[in-house]
Protein backbone atom coordinates (compact mmCIF):
# COMPACT_ATOMS: atom_id res chain seq x y z
CA UNK A 1 0.00 0.00 0.00
CA UNK A 2 2.77 2.44 0.94
CA UNK A 3 4.60 1.60 -2.25
CA UNK A 4 1.59 2.61 -4.32
CA UNK A 5 1.26 5.91 -2.43
CA UNK A 6 4.85 6.81 -3.11
CA UNK A 7 4.31 6.09 -6.81
CA UNK A 8 1.28 8.38 -6.89
CA UNK A 9 3.28 11.12 -5.20
CA UNK A 10 6.10 10.73 -7.73
CA UNK A 11 3.54 10.90 -10.53
CA UNK A 12 2.01 14.06 -9.06
CA UNK A 13 5.37 15.77 -8.69
CA UNK A 14 6.18 14.86 -12.30
CA UNK A 15 2.86 16.09 -13.74
CA UNK A 16 2.94 19.50 -12.04
CA UNK A 17 6.13 20.74 -13.81
CA UNK A 18 4.84 19.34 -17.09
CA UNK A 19 1.58 21.26 -16.65
CA UNK A 20 3.58 24.38 -15.81
CA UNK A 21 5.68 23.97 -18.97
CA UNK A 22 2.60 23.49 -21.17
CA UNK A 23 0.84 26.45 -19.57
CA UNK A 24 3.86 28.68 -20.25
CA UNK A 25 3.93 27.67 -23.93
CA UNK A 26 0.19 28.24 -24.37
CA UNK A 27 0.29 31.61 -22.60
CA UNK A 28 3.22 32.75 -24.73
CA UNK A 29 1.47 31.66 -27.94
CA UNK A 30 -1.72 33.49 -27.04
CA UNK A 31 0.13 36.66 -26.09
CA UNK A 32 2.10 36.64 -29.35
CA UNK A 33 -0.97 36.12 -31.54
CA UNK A 34 -3.50 38.46 -29.94
CA UNK A 35 -6.07 39.68 -32.47
CA UNK A 36 -8.85 42.21 -32.27
CA UNK A 37 -12.31 40.90 -31.46
CA UNK A 38 -14.00 43.92 -33.02
CA UNK A 39 -14.94 42.09 -36.21
CA UNK A 40 -18.02 43.66 -37.75
CA UNK A 41 -17.68 46.81 -35.63
CA UNK A 42 -17.18 50.29 -37.05
CA UNK A 43 -14.54 51.91 -34.81
CA UNK A 44 -14.40 55.67 -35.17
CA UNK A 45 -11.04 57.15 -34.22
CA UNK A 46 -10.98 60.71 -32.81
CA UNK A 47 -8.04 61.78 -34.98
CA UNK A 48 -8.81 65.49 -34.67
CA UNK A 49 -10.19 65.55 -31.12
CA UNK A 50 -7.78 67.43 -28.84
CA UNK A 51 -9.52 65.98 -25.78
CA UNK A 52 -7.40 62.87 -26.36
CA UNK A 53 -4.11 64.82 -26.45
CA UNK A 54 -3.84 63.97 -30.15
CA UNK A 55 -3.25 60.35 -29.15
CA UNK A 56 -4.93 59.22 -32.38
CA UNK A 57 -3.45 61.92 -34.59
CA UNK A 58 -2.25 60.84 -38.02
CA UNK A 59 -0.79 63.40 -40.38
CA UNK A 60 -1.33 63.34 -44.13
CA UNK A 61 0.96 65.45 -46.32
CA UNK A 62 0.44 66.23 -49.96
CA UNK A 63 2.91 64.11 -51.97
CA UNK A 64 3.00 66.66 -54.79
CA UNK A 65 4.84 69.22 -52.64
CA UNK A 66 8.55 69.84 -53.27
CA UNK A 67 10.82 67.54 -51.31
CA UNK A 68 12.29 70.22 -49.00
CA UNK A 69 8.81 71.57 -48.20
CA UNK A 70 7.46 68.05 -47.62
CA UNK A 71 10.31 67.21 -45.23
CA UNK A 72 9.88 70.50 -43.37
CA UNK A 73 6.19 69.83 -42.74
CA UNK A 74 6.92 66.21 -41.85
CA UNK A 75 9.60 67.24 -39.34
CA UNK A 76 7.16 69.69 -37.74
CA UNK A 77 4.55 66.96 -37.32
CA UNK A 78 7.13 64.54 -35.94
CA UNK A 79 8.39 67.12 -33.43
CA UNK A 80 4.86 67.67 -32.13
CA UNK A 81 4.21 63.94 -31.95
CA UNK A 82 7.55 63.34 -30.23
CA UNK A 83 6.68 65.91 -27.55
CA UNK A 84 3.30 64.27 -26.95
CA UNK A 85 4.82 60.79 -26.77
CA UNK A 86 7.53 61.89 -24.36
CA UNK A 87 4.96 63.47 -22.05
CA UNK A 88 2.80 60.34 -22.20
CA UNK A 89 5.73 58.00 -21.57
CA UNK A 90 7.52 60.30 -19.15
CA UNK A 91 11.12 61.48 -18.87
CA UNK A 92 12.63 58.60 -16.91
CA UNK A 93 15.34 59.64 -14.47
CA UNK A 94 15.58 56.68 -12.11
CA UNK A 95 13.76 53.39 -11.60
CA UNK A 96 14.59 50.61 -9.15
CA UNK A 97 12.81 47.61 -7.66
CA UNK A 98 12.93 46.18 -4.18
CA UNK A 99 10.99 42.94 -4.05
CA UNK A 100 7.43 43.28 -5.33
CA UNK A 101 7.47 47.08 -5.51
CA UNK A 102 9.41 49.56 -7.60
CA UNK A 103 10.33 53.21 -7.18
CA UNK A 104 10.31 55.53 -10.19
CA UNK A 105 11.48 59.10 -10.56
CA UNK A 106 10.34 61.08 -13.61
CA UNK A 107 11.16 64.56 -14.81
CA UNK A 108 8.03 66.63 -15.26
CA UNK A 109 8.50 69.08 -18.17
CA UNK A 110 5.53 71.18 -17.02
CA UNK A 111 7.14 71.75 -13.62
CA UNK A 112 10.45 72.55 -15.29
CA UNK A 113 8.84 75.09 -17.61
CA UNK A 114 6.97 76.67 -14.68
CA UNK A 115 10.20 76.96 -12.68
CA UNK A 116 12.03 78.54 -15.64
CA UNK A 117 9.16 80.96 -16.19
CA UNK A 118 9.15 81.99 -12.54
CA UNK A 119 12.93 82.44 -12.56
CA UNK A 120 12.68 84.54 -15.75
CA UNK A 121 10.06 86.78 -14.12
CA UNK A 122 12.37 87.37 -11.15
CA UNK A 123 15.27 88.36 -13.43
CA UNK A 124 13.05 90.62 -15.55
CA UNK A 125 11.71 92.34 -12.44
CA UNK A 126 15.28 92.94 -11.21
CA UNK A 127 16.30 94.48 -14.52
CA UNK A 128 13.16 96.65 -14.60
CA UNK A 129 13.91 97.88 -11.07
CA UNK A 130 17.45 98.81 -12.08
CA UNK A 131 16.17 100.61 -15.20
CA UNK A 132 13.75 102.64 -13.06
CA UNK A 133 16.56 103.60 -10.67
CA UNK A 134 18.77 104.63 -13.58
CA UNK A 135 15.94 106.78 -14.97
CA UNK A 136 15.62 108.80 -11.75
CA UNK A 137 19.35 108.98 -10.91
CA UNK A 138 21.51 111.90 -12.02
CA UNK A 139 24.80 110.82 -10.44
CA UNK A 140 27.12 109.38 -13.16
CA UNK A 141 28.88 107.08 -10.70
CA UNK A 142 25.56 105.64 -9.49
CA UNK A 143 24.38 105.19 -13.07
CA UNK A 144 27.64 103.40 -13.94
CA UNK A 145 27.32 101.18 -10.87
CA UNK A 146 23.68 100.29 -11.67
CA UNK A 147 24.57 99.65 -15.33
CA UNK A 148 27.33 97.29 -14.21
CA UNK A 149 24.87 95.44 -11.97
CA UNK A 150 22.44 95.14 -14.88
CA UNK A 151 25.15 93.84 -17.21
CA UNK A 152 26.27 91.30 -14.62
CA UNK A 153 22.70 90.04 -14.12
CA UNK A 154 22.15 89.69 -17.88
CA UNK A 155 25.44 87.82 -18.38
CA UNK A 156 24.77 85.42 -15.53
CA UNK A 157 21.21 84.91 -16.76
CA UNK A 158 22.38 84.09 -20.30
CA UNK A 159 24.84 81.58 -18.85
CA UNK A 160 22.14 79.95 -16.68
CA UNK A 161 19.77 79.68 -19.64
CA UNK A 162 22.39 77.76 -21.63
CA UNK A 163 23.44 75.60 -18.67
CA UNK A 164 21.53 72.34 -19.16
CA UNK A 165 22.83 70.84 -15.90
CA UNK A 166 21.38 73.68 -13.83
CA UNK A 167 17.99 73.21 -15.48
CA UNK A 168 17.83 69.44 -15.03
CA UNK A 169 19.06 68.94 -11.47
CA UNK A 170 16.34 70.79 -9.56
CA UNK A 171 14.43 68.37 -7.32
CA UNK A 172 11.29 70.47 -7.79
CA UNK A 173 11.04 69.26 -11.41
CA UNK A 174 10.56 65.59 -10.50
CA UNK A 175 7.50 63.42 -9.96
CA UNK A 176 7.82 60.46 -7.60
CA UNK A 177 5.98 57.14 -7.95
CA UNK A 178 5.54 53.68 -6.49
CA UNK A 179 5.64 51.26 -9.42
CA UNK A 180 3.76 47.97 -9.81
CA UNK A 181 4.95 45.48 -12.43
CA UNK A 182 3.09 43.17 -14.82
CA UNK A 183 0.05 45.34 -15.55
CA UNK A 184 -1.36 46.18 -18.95
CA UNK A 185 -4.29 48.02 -20.45
CA UNK A 186 -7.17 46.17 -22.12
CA UNK A 187 -6.92 45.80 -25.86
CA UNK A 188 -7.68 49.02 -27.83
CA UNK A 189 -7.35 51.23 -24.73
CA UNK A 190 -4.83 54.05 -24.76
CA UNK A 191 -3.13 56.01 -22.01
CA UNK A 192 -2.27 59.70 -22.34
CA UNK A 193 -1.28 62.69 -20.21
CA UNK A 194 -2.94 66.08 -20.52
CA UNK A 195 -2.18 69.13 -18.39
CA UNK A 196 -0.43 66.95 -15.83
CA UNK A 197 -3.45 64.65 -15.39
CA UNK A 198 -3.68 60.97 -16.39
CA UNK A 199 -6.37 59.65 -18.71
CA UNK A 200 -7.44 56.44 -20.43
CA UNK A 201 -9.19 56.40 -23.80
CA UNK A 202 -11.55 53.41 -23.98
CA UNK A 203 -14.05 52.11 -26.49
CA UNK A 204 -17.78 52.61 -25.98
CA UNK A 205 -20.16 50.56 -28.11
CA UNK A 206 -23.51 51.59 -29.54
CA UNK A 207 -25.77 48.62 -30.10
CA UNK A 208 -28.03 49.15 -33.12
CA UNK A 209 -31.73 48.47 -32.76
CA UNK A 210 -32.93 45.01 -33.59
CA UNK A 211 -35.01 46.44 -36.44
CA UNK A 212 -31.91 48.04 -38.02
CA UNK A 213 -30.42 44.84 -39.35
CA UNK A 214 -28.38 46.66 -42.00
CA UNK A 215 -26.52 48.85 -39.52
CA UNK A 216 -23.23 47.68 -38.12
CA UNK A 217 -22.17 48.06 -34.51
CA UNK A 218 -20.49 51.43 -33.90
CA UNK A 219 -17.71 52.01 -31.38
CA UNK A 220 -16.22 55.35 -30.44
CA UNK A 221 -13.68 56.46 -27.88
CA UNK A 222 -14.40 58.10 -24.56
CA UNK A 223 -11.93 59.25 -21.96
CA UNK A 224 -11.81 59.04 -18.18
CA UNK A 225 -9.36 60.39 -15.67
CA UNK A 226 -7.37 57.91 -13.58
CA UNK A 227 -5.15 58.24 -10.53
CA UNK A 228 -2.06 56.38 -11.78
CA UNK A 229 0.41 56.58 -14.64
CA UNK A 230 0.87 53.74 -17.12
CA UNK A 231 4.06 52.78 -18.99
CA UNK A 232 3.19 50.77 -22.07
CA UNK A 233 6.70 49.63 -22.97
CA UNK A 234 7.38 48.31 -19.46
CA UNK A 235 3.85 47.14 -18.54
CA UNK A 236 3.98 48.98 -15.24
CA UNK A 237 1.59 51.21 -13.28
CA UNK A 238 3.11 54.09 -11.33
CA UNK A 239 1.27 55.56 -8.35
CA UNK A 240 2.15 59.20 -7.50
CA UNK A 241 3.46 59.86 -4.00
CA UNK A 242 5.13 62.75 -2.23
CA UNK A 243 8.88 63.22 -2.29
CA UNK A 244 9.12 62.49 1.46
CA UNK A 245 7.09 59.27 1.21
CA UNK A 246 9.10 58.19 -1.85
CA UNK A 247 12.44 58.47 -0.05
CA UNK A 248 11.04 56.95 3.16
CA UNK A 249 9.60 53.87 1.43
CA UNK A 250 12.61 53.53 -0.86
CA UNK A 251 15.04 53.54 2.08
CA UNK A 252 12.84 51.15 4.07
CA UNK A 253 12.49 48.77 1.14
CA UNK A 254 16.26 48.85 0.55
CA UNK A 255 16.97 47.95 4.18
CA UNK A 256 14.37 45.17 4.16
CA UNK A 257 15.80 43.83 0.89
CA UNK A 258 19.28 43.64 2.41
CA UNK A 259 17.92 41.86 5.49
CA UNK A 260 15.93 39.46 3.29
CA UNK A 261 19.03 38.72 1.22
CA UNK A 262 21.05 37.96 4.35
CA UNK A 263 18.28 35.73 5.75
CA UNK A 264 17.89 33.97 2.40
CA UNK A 265 21.60 33.28 2.12
CA UNK A 266 21.69 31.93 5.67
CA UNK A 267 18.63 29.70 5.22
CA UNK A 268 19.16 28.53 1.63
CA UNK A 269 22.96 28.21 1.68
CA UNK A 270 24.13 28.16 5.29
CA UNK A 271 21.68 25.69 6.83
CA UNK A 272 21.96 23.05 4.06
CA UNK A 273 25.75 23.33 4.28
CA UNK A 274 25.65 22.73 8.04
CA UNK A 275 23.37 19.73 7.50
CA UNK A 276 25.78 18.24 4.95
CA UNK A 277 28.69 18.76 7.34
CA UNK A 278 26.77 16.98 10.10
CA UNK A 279 25.94 14.08 7.77
CA UNK A 280 29.59 13.77 6.73
CA UNK A 281 30.47 13.38 10.41
CA UNK A 282 27.94 10.59 10.89
CA UNK A 283 25.32 12.76 12.65
CA UNK A 284 22.53 12.72 10.06
CA UNK A 285 19.37 12.07 12.11
CA UNK A 286 19.64 14.73 14.80
CA UNK A 287 17.15 17.18 16.27
CA UNK A 288 19.20 20.12 15.01
CA UNK A 289 19.10 18.86 11.40
CA UNK A 290 15.34 18.36 11.65
CA UNK A 291 14.90 21.90 13.02
CA UNK A 292 17.06 23.32 10.22
CA UNK A 293 15.02 21.47 7.59
CA UNK A 294 11.84 22.84 9.18
CA UNK A 295 13.17 26.39 8.92
CA UNK A 296 14.10 25.85 5.25
CA UNK A 297 10.69 24.33 4.51
CA UNK A 298 8.75 27.18 6.12
CA UNK A 299 10.89 29.86 4.47
CA UNK A 300 10.69 28.48 0.91
CA UNK A 301 6.99 27.60 1.16
CA UNK A 302 6.08 30.90 2.81
CA UNK A 303 7.90 32.89 0.15
CA UNK A 304 6.18 30.86 -2.57
CA UNK A 305 2.75 31.48 -1.02
CA UNK A 306 3.46 35.20 -0.61
CA UNK A 307 4.57 35.42 -4.23
CA UNK A 308 1.42 33.57 -5.31
CA UNK A 309 -1.03 35.87 -3.53
CA UNK A 310 0.94 39.07 -4.22
CA UNK A 311 -1.34 40.11 -7.15
CA UNK A 312 -4.40 39.89 -4.90
CA UNK A 313 -2.66 41.89 -2.18
CA UNK A 314 -1.56 44.56 -4.67
CA UNK A 315 -5.05 44.95 -6.12
CA UNK A 316 -6.52 45.19 -2.63
CA UNK A 317 -3.98 47.70 -1.27
CA UNK A 318 -3.94 49.89 -4.40
CA UNK A 319 -7.60 49.44 -5.38
CA UNK A 320 -8.18 53.22 -5.40
CA UNK A 321 -5.48 53.73 -8.05
CA UNK A 322 -6.10 50.65 -10.19
CA UNK A 323 -9.94 50.86 -10.16
CA UNK A 324 -10.25 47.92 -12.51
CA UNK A 325 -8.62 49.87 -15.36
CA UNK A 326 -5.66 47.51 -15.72
CA UNK A 327 -5.20 43.79 -16.23
CA UNK A 328 -2.80 42.30 -13.72
CA UNK A 329 -0.73 39.17 -13.70
CA UNK A 330 -3.52 37.09 -12.19
CA UNK A 331 -3.48 34.47 -9.48
CA UNK A 332 -3.02 31.58 -11.93
CA UNK A 333 0.06 33.05 -13.62
CA UNK A 334 1.44 33.99 -10.23
CA UNK A 335 0.87 30.46 -8.96
CA UNK A 336 2.72 28.88 -11.85
CA UNK A 337 5.60 31.35 -11.53
CA UNK A 338 5.82 30.42 -7.84
CA UNK A 339 5.53 26.70 -8.51
CA UNK A 340 9.30 25.97 -8.32
CA UNK A 341 9.36 27.48 -4.82
CA UNK A 342 6.29 25.52 -3.72
CA UNK A 343 7.70 22.26 -5.11
CA UNK A 344 11.02 22.96 -3.40
CA UNK A 345 9.16 23.49 -0.13
CA UNK A 346 7.32 20.21 -0.63
CA UNK A 347 10.59 18.38 -1.34
CA UNK A 348 12.18 19.78 1.83
CA UNK A 349 9.07 18.79 3.79
CA UNK A 350 9.36 15.19 2.58
CA UNK A 351 13.09 15.11 3.38
CA UNK A 352 12.31 16.43 6.86
CA UNK A 353 9.73 13.68 7.35
CA UNK A 354 12.32 11.10 6.31
CA UNK A 355 14.82 12.57 8.79
CA UNK A 356 12.18 12.45 11.54
CA UNK A 357 11.54 8.79 10.76
CA UNK A 358 15.29 8.06 10.81
CA UNK A 359 15.68 9.96 14.10
CA UNK A 360 12.84 7.94 15.65
CA UNK A 361 14.32 4.62 14.50
CA UNK A 362 17.74 5.67 15.77
CA UNK A 363 16.27 6.55 19.17
CA UNK A 364 14.48 3.19 19.38
CA UNK A 365 17.70 1.41 18.47
CA UNK A 366 19.62 3.31 21.15
CA UNK A 367 17.03 2.44 23.80
CA UNK A 368 17.12 -1.21 22.71
CA UNK A 369 20.88 -1.35 23.10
Amino acid sequence: MKKRKFRRLALFITLVPVAYFLFSIISFSLSEHTISTNSGTDIRLPTEDTAFRNGFFYYNIDDSLPHYQYRKIEDSFKAVQFGIDRQNKGYLVKSSYSGFMGFTKLKNPLKQEARKKKRTEIIVNRIDSIDKLIAVTNDPDSIAHLSGMKKNIIENWNYAQNDEITDTLSSADFDYFLTLRDYRLPYDNKFFVQNGNYYIAYLSYDNPKKTDTDKSRVAYYKRKQIQARYHETENTVSIPVSKYLYHLLNSTAFILTILFFIASFYIIIGLPASILVAISKGRAFTEQNIKDLKIICWFVTGYGILKTISPILEEWVFAYYLQGNFIGKGIINSFFSSLPLLLSGLAVFLIRKAFQKGYKLQQEQDYTV
